[in-house]
Protein backbone atom coordinates (compact mmCIF):
# COMPACT_ATOMS: atom_id res chain seq x y z
CA UNK A 1 0.00 0.00 0.00
CA UNK A 2 1.20 3.50 -0.77
CA UNK A 3 2.23 5.63 2.18
CA UNK A 4 1.86 9.31 2.96
CA UNK A 5 4.59 10.45 5.32
CA UNK A 6 5.40 13.84 6.85
CA UNK A 7 8.92 14.93 7.82
CA UNK A 8 8.56 17.65 10.44
CA UNK A 9 11.68 19.69 9.66
CA UNK A 10 14.43 19.75 7.07
CA UNK A 11 17.08 18.66 9.58
CA UNK A 12 15.32 15.26 9.75
CA UNK A 13 15.82 14.56 6.04
CA UNK A 14 17.83 11.42 5.30
CA UNK A 15 18.60 11.79 1.56
CA UNK A 16 19.18 8.10 0.82
CA UNK A 17 15.68 7.30 2.08
CA UNK A 18 14.10 9.59 -0.52
CA UNK A 19 15.50 8.05 -3.69
CA UNK A 20 12.45 5.92 -4.49
CA UNK A 21 9.86 8.44 -3.32
CA UNK A 22 7.96 11.41 -4.62
CA UNK A 23 8.79 14.35 -2.34
CA UNK A 24 6.89 17.58 -1.78
CA UNK A 25 8.68 20.43 0.01
CA UNK A 26 6.72 23.03 1.99
CA UNK A 27 7.93 26.32 3.42
CA UNK A 28 4.63 28.16 3.64
CA UNK A 29 6.27 31.17 5.33
CA UNK A 30 7.71 31.96 3.02
CA UNK A 31 10.04 30.40 0.47
CA UNK A 32 7.82 27.90 -1.33
CA UNK A 33 4.90 30.33 -1.40
CA UNK A 34 7.22 32.88 -2.99
CA UNK A 35 8.45 30.30 -5.53
CA UNK A 36 4.88 29.46 -6.56
CA UNK A 37 4.04 33.16 -6.89
CA UNK A 38 7.16 33.83 -8.96
CA UNK A 39 6.18 31.17 -11.49
CA UNK A 40 2.60 32.36 -11.52
CA UNK A 41 3.99 35.74 -12.58
CA UNK A 42 6.12 34.20 -15.34
CA UNK A 43 9.58 33.73 -13.90
CA UNK A 44 11.67 31.46 -16.16
CA UNK A 45 13.58 29.45 -13.58
CA UNK A 46 14.72 29.59 -9.95
CA UNK A 47 18.11 28.50 -8.64
CA UNK A 48 17.79 27.65 -4.91
CA UNK A 49 20.88 28.12 -2.76
CA UNK A 50 21.52 25.87 0.21
CA UNK A 51 24.14 27.98 1.99
CA UNK A 52 24.29 31.69 2.68
CA UNK A 53 27.97 31.50 1.73
CA UNK A 54 27.01 30.47 -1.83
CA UNK A 55 25.42 33.85 -2.52
CA UNK A 56 28.53 35.87 -3.34
CA UNK A 57 30.05 33.20 -5.60
CA UNK A 58 26.86 32.37 -7.49
CA UNK A 59 25.95 36.01 -8.05
CA UNK A 60 29.17 36.52 -10.02
CA UNK A 61 28.24 33.78 -12.52
CA UNK A 62 25.06 35.31 -13.89
CA UNK A 63 24.33 38.26 -16.14
CA UNK A 64 22.20 40.64 -14.10
CA UNK A 65 20.16 41.91 -17.04
CA UNK A 66 17.98 38.79 -17.13
CA UNK A 67 18.55 37.57 -13.56
CA UNK A 68 17.21 38.88 -10.27
CA UNK A 69 18.58 38.06 -6.85
CA UNK A 70 16.18 37.41 -3.96
CA UNK A 71 17.27 36.45 -0.49
CA UNK A 72 16.98 36.59 3.25
CA UNK A 73 18.72 35.13 6.24
CA UNK A 74 16.81 34.79 9.50
CA UNK A 75 14.19 37.20 8.21
CA UNK A 76 16.59 39.95 7.16
CA UNK A 77 16.96 40.77 3.45
CA UNK A 78 20.45 40.02 2.16
CA UNK A 79 22.51 43.01 1.12
CA UNK A 80 22.09 43.70 -2.60
CA UNK A 81 19.18 41.26 -2.88
CA UNK A 82 15.45 41.82 -3.19
CA UNK A 83 13.18 40.90 -0.30
CA UNK A 84 11.39 37.54 -0.77
CA UNK A 85 8.01 39.20 -0.31
CA UNK A 86 5.88 37.64 -3.07
CA UNK A 87 3.63 40.69 -3.44
CA UNK A 88 6.56 43.05 -4.00
CA UNK A 89 8.10 40.74 -6.62
CA UNK A 90 5.14 40.14 -8.90
CA UNK A 91 5.95 42.92 -11.38
CA UNK A 92 9.68 42.24 -11.45
CA UNK A 93 9.98 38.57 -12.38
CA UNK A 94 8.46 38.15 -15.84
CA UNK A 95 10.95 36.40 -18.15
CA UNK A 96 13.62 36.52 -15.45
CA UNK A 97 15.86 33.85 -14.01
CA UNK A 98 15.89 33.98 -10.21
CA UNK A 99 18.65 33.26 -7.71
CA UNK A 100 16.92 32.53 -4.40
CA UNK A 101 18.55 32.16 -0.98
CA UNK A 102 16.48 31.63 2.16
CA UNK A 103 17.10 30.43 5.68
CA UNK A 104 14.92 27.34 5.43
CA UNK A 105 12.98 26.63 2.24
CA UNK A 106 15.79 26.59 -0.30
CA UNK A 107 17.90 24.56 2.13
CA UNK A 108 15.12 21.96 2.38
CA UNK A 109 14.81 21.77 -1.40
CA UNK A 110 18.50 21.12 -1.94
CA UNK A 111 18.64 18.61 0.93
CA UNK A 112 15.77 16.68 -0.67
CA UNK A 113 17.23 16.61 -4.19
CA UNK A 114 17.83 12.83 -4.03
CA UNK A 115 14.09 12.29 -4.43
CA UNK A 116 12.80 10.41 -7.45
CA UNK A 117 10.62 13.46 -8.16
CA UNK A 118 10.67 16.70 -6.19
CA UNK A 119 7.77 19.15 -6.16
CA UNK A 120 7.50 22.57 -4.56
CA UNK A 121 4.19 23.30 -2.83
CA UNK A 122 2.38 25.93 -0.81
CA UNK A 123 -1.20 26.54 0.15
CA UNK A 124 -1.51 28.50 -3.09
CA UNK A 125 -0.97 25.49 -5.37
CA UNK A 126 -1.45 22.35 -3.24
CA UNK A 127 -4.48 21.18 -5.24
CA UNK A 128 -2.53 21.41 -8.51
CA UNK A 129 0.43 19.52 -7.03
CA UNK A 130 -1.76 16.61 -5.93
CA UNK A 131 -3.53 16.52 -9.30
CA UNK A 132 -0.18 16.42 -11.11
CA UNK A 133 1.12 13.60 -8.92
CA UNK A 134 -2.01 11.55 -9.55
CA UNK A 135 -1.42 11.84 -13.28
CA UNK A 136 2.10 10.43 -13.01
CA UNK A 137 2.28 8.33 -9.85
CA UNK A 138 3.07 4.63 -9.98
CA UNK A 139 0.74 2.34 -8.09
CA UNK A 140 3.14 1.36 -5.31
CA UNK A 141 4.81 4.73 -4.93
CA UNK A 142 4.87 6.59 -1.63
CA UNK A 143 4.85 10.34 -1.06
CA UNK A 144 6.97 12.17 1.49
CA UNK A 145 5.92 15.69 2.50
CA UNK A 146 8.84 17.69 3.88
CA UNK A 147 8.04 20.57 6.24
CA UNK A 148 11.01 22.93 6.11
CA UNK A 149 10.56 24.19 9.66
CA UNK A 150 12.62 27.11 10.91
CA UNK A 151 16.20 26.80 12.13
CA UNK A 152 15.73 23.21 13.37
CA UNK A 153 12.33 24.00 14.88
CA UNK A 154 8.92 22.55 13.99
CA UNK A 155 6.55 25.09 12.35
CA UNK A 156 2.76 25.15 12.62
CA UNK A 157 2.22 26.64 9.16
CA UNK A 158 4.13 23.89 7.36
CA UNK A 159 2.33 21.22 9.40
CA UNK A 160 -0.98 22.80 8.42
CA UNK A 161 0.11 22.79 4.77
CA UNK A 162 1.03 19.10 5.04
CA UNK A 163 -2.44 18.36 6.39
CA UNK A 164 -3.99 20.23 3.50
CA UNK A 165 -1.98 18.20 0.99
CA UNK A 166 -3.00 14.96 2.69
CA UNK A 167 -6.64 16.02 2.60
CA UNK A 168 -6.29 16.59 -1.14
CA UNK A 169 -4.68 13.18 -1.68
CA UNK A 170 -7.46 11.43 0.22
CA UNK A 171 -10.09 13.35 -1.76
CA UNK A 172 -8.75 11.58 -4.87
CA UNK A 173 -8.35 8.14 -3.33
CA UNK A 174 -8.79 6.65 0.13
CA UNK A 175 -6.30 3.79 -0.31
CA UNK A 176 -3.32 5.37 1.42
CA UNK A 177 -1.51 4.27 4.56
CA UNK A 178 -0.86 7.33 6.70
CA UNK A 179 2.09 7.41 9.09
CA UNK A 180 1.44 8.85 12.55
CA UNK A 181 2.92 12.18 11.48
CA UNK A 182 0.58 12.26 8.47
CA UNK A 183 -2.45 11.42 10.64
CA UNK A 184 -1.50 14.20 13.06
CA UNK A 185 -1.06 16.72 10.23
CA UNK A 186 -4.46 15.85 8.79
CA UNK A 187 -6.14 16.18 12.21
CA UNK A 188 -4.46 19.53 12.78
CA UNK A 189 -5.58 20.79 9.36
CA UNK A 190 -9.20 19.86 10.09
CA UNK A 191 -9.27 21.93 13.28
CA UNK A 192 -7.44 25.04 12.03
CA UNK A 193 -7.93 28.12 9.88
CA UNK A 194 -5.19 29.15 7.48
CA UNK A 195 -5.13 32.85 8.33
CA UNK A 196 -5.18 32.17 12.05
CA UNK A 197 -2.50 29.46 11.92
CA UNK A 198 -0.16 31.58 9.80
CA UNK A 199 -0.56 34.68 11.94
CA UNK A 200 -0.23 32.88 15.27
CA UNK A 201 2.85 30.87 14.26
CA UNK A 202 6.27 32.06 15.41
CA UNK A 203 7.42 32.81 11.87
CA UNK A 204 4.13 34.54 11.04
CA UNK A 205 4.44 36.86 14.02
CA UNK A 206 8.02 37.67 13.03
CA UNK A 207 7.02 38.41 9.43
CA UNK A 208 4.22 40.68 10.62
CA UNK A 209 6.82 42.66 12.56
CA UNK A 210 8.90 42.95 9.38
CA UNK A 211 5.98 44.42 7.40
CA UNK A 212 4.73 41.28 5.64
CA UNK A 213 1.15 41.72 6.82
CA UNK A 214 -0.46 41.71 3.36
CA UNK A 215 1.80 38.86 2.27
CA UNK A 216 0.47 36.72 5.12
CA UNK A 217 -3.07 37.15 3.81
CA UNK A 218 -1.90 36.39 0.27
CA UNK A 219 -0.10 33.12 1.02
CA UNK A 220 -2.97 31.90 3.23
CA UNK A 221 -5.16 31.48 0.13
CA UNK A 222 -5.72 27.85 -0.82
CA UNK A 223 -5.66 26.33 -4.28
CA UNK A 224 -5.78 29.56 -6.31
CA UNK A 225 -2.89 28.70 -8.66
CA UNK A 226 -2.29 25.75 -10.98
CA UNK A 227 1.48 26.13 -11.40
CA UNK A 228 3.56 23.04 -10.60
CA UNK A 229 7.21 23.82 -9.77
CA UNK A 230 9.62 20.89 -9.96
CA UNK A 231 13.29 20.66 -9.02
CA UNK A 232 15.39 19.02 -11.73
CA UNK A 233 18.50 18.53 -9.61
CA UNK A 234 19.93 21.93 -10.44
CA UNK A 235 17.15 24.47 -10.61
CA UNK A 236 13.40 24.78 -10.16
CA UNK A 237 11.33 25.01 -13.29
CA UNK A 238 7.61 25.18 -13.96
CA UNK A 239 6.09 22.00 -15.35
CA UNK A 240 4.22 22.86 -18.51
CA UNK A 241 0.46 22.66 -18.13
Amino acid sequence: MRTLQVILKKEDIIPEKLTSNIVIVLDVLLATSTIVSLFQHKAKSILPLEKKEDVTYVSTLYEKKDTIFIGEYEGQTLEGFLSPNPLELQRQVENKHVILSTTNGTVAIVKAKAAKQLYIASLLNATAIVKEIYQTIEKAQSVVIVCSGSSNQFCLEDFYGAGYLIREFLAHEKGWRLTDSAKAALSFYKTGNANTILRESQVGMLLAQYGYDEALDYVAQKGIYTVVPVFNGHEIIKKEE
